[in-house]
């Protein structure tokens, strides 16, 4: 399914592991909504390039509602979500890729960044979460029109979901996705950066590593700001 030629790609920066992954949720309120599906992708680079090592695909019980709307776009089952793990289990599975050389990687990684950094201080307060973080759709709306969705991103490059709005299937995505924005423009001065419309501002959880710049829905924005402080690689 990762497609072939996937191991030839060339690491993107100093990181042993890259981490892509994706979530489902009960709703968009990273701080009282919950986690219902994790789904990753764990990467190795390796002196011949990336290799995948592991796949992580947790369903998550909750005792928050589960909207009939969500159900219905996932169509993920609630029998599913209450044979899951508990939330505290998958805070712990999570812990061990709390590391500086593992590169969390994500569509929209604002939005899921969030809901594992509440996961963390709910179940793991003593862990320190600070993960090195690179988010594919501030790459992909640099370059490319509007929509920015992530079916209009694997759209672009002709890569497919088997499974569209299902978390492991979209991390597994994810990763075609980012190889394909690397080997077309270069991801690394992306890495450690959140790209956010100054008309809507930016919610959810801020660190201290990460710059949060405005960029609107122009193209290149972003590598213009980044290009006067970061070397393009």
């Amino acid at each position: 399914y990762l497609g072939k030629g996937c191991e030839r790609v060339i690491s993107l920066e100093n990181y042993s592991y890259y981490l892509v992954f994706d979530i489902e949720t009960t709703g968009l309120d990273y701080e009282n909504d919950a986690i219902i599906e994790f789904g990753g992708v764990l990467i190795e680079a390796t002196k011949s390039g990336l290799v995948v090592v592991d796949t992580l695909e947790y369903f998550v019980k909750t005792d928050k509602t589960i909207p009939q709307a969500i159900l219905d776009l996932t169509h993920i089952r609630l029998s599913d979500v209450q044979a899951g793990i508990s939330q505290s289990a998958l805070a712990e599975c999570l812990k061990k890729y709390h590391r500086d050389d593992i590169l969390w990687v994500a569509y929209n990684a604002q939005f899921d960044i969030s809901f594992i950094n509440t996961l963390c201080k709910n179940h793991c307060p003593n862990v320190r979460f600070k993960p090195e973080l690179l988010d594919l759709m501030s790459v992909y709306k640099d370059y490319y029109d509007y929509p920015h969705k992530l079916d209009d991103a694997l759209n672009q490059f002709g890569i497919t979901s088997e499974g569209p709005h299902r978390a492991i299937y979209d991390a597994k995505a994810s990763y075609l996705l980012m190889q394909a924005l690397h080997r077309k423009h270069g991801v690394t001065p992306y890495i450690n950066v959140i790209g956010y419309h100054p008309k809507y501002g930016l919610s959810g959880v801020r660190f201290s590593h990460v710059r949060y710049l405005p960029h609107p829905y122009q193209k290149q924005s972003l590598i213009h700001q980044l290009s006067k402080k970061i070397p393009r690689f």
